[in-house]
């Protein structure tokens, strides 16, 4: 029997051999690449181009600053929105901020449940906030606020250490 001739004079059995000889996958993995590599290359070109229009932009800056030196700075105030504070470890997960008088309510509480008294550094280190430099504040804050309200909850001895009132 005789193979049939397709539209292009080739047999049905040359063409599925040559079907069966083409490496899909690595067309594919051929294309990818050179996808990948046309990426890279216009990436490449926009890094270039922004930084040509960061250029243009602080030149243009400049030009207004220098013509109308007020203007030009209410708008770079306007502009800029204010970034919040990074935490010291960029790992750290974000942390909320306490309720109002929370803090103050953890120092009384530690200060009262030692008679004895404890010292700015003994008080910072039992509630964890030794290095953080926000929470030290704060703490702070609340026993300097402590020892001005009336009547006062708490109390410094001559050697710097804070007593229950």
């Amino acid at each position: 029997m005789a193979s049939r001739k397709g539209g292009n004079g080739e047999s049905e059995q040359d063409s599925q051999t040559q079907n069966n000889d083409l490496d899909i996958p690595g067309l594919i993995r051929q294309q990818r690449e050179k996808l990948v590599q046309r990426r890279q290359e216009v990436e490449g070109q926009r890094v270039e181009l922004q930084k040509e229009i960061d250029s243009i932009d602080n030149e243009l800056r400049r030009i207004d600053l220098y013509l109308n030196p007020d203007a030009a700075l209410q708008q770079t105030e306007e502009k800029k929105p204010r970034q919040p504070r990074q935490p010291k470890d960029p790992n750290a997960p974000p942390t909320q901020r306490a309720p109002r008088g929370e803090r103050r309510q953890q120092v009384l509480e530690l200060i009262q449940a030692n008679p004895d008294g404890l010292t700015r550094g003994e008080i910072l280190e039992r509630l964890g906030a030794k290095g953080e430099k926000a929470a030290e504040q704060s703490i702070s804050n609340a026993l300097h606020n402590m020892l001005k309200q009336e009547p006062q909850p708490i109390a410094r001895k001559g050697d710097g250490r804070y007593v229950p009132a």
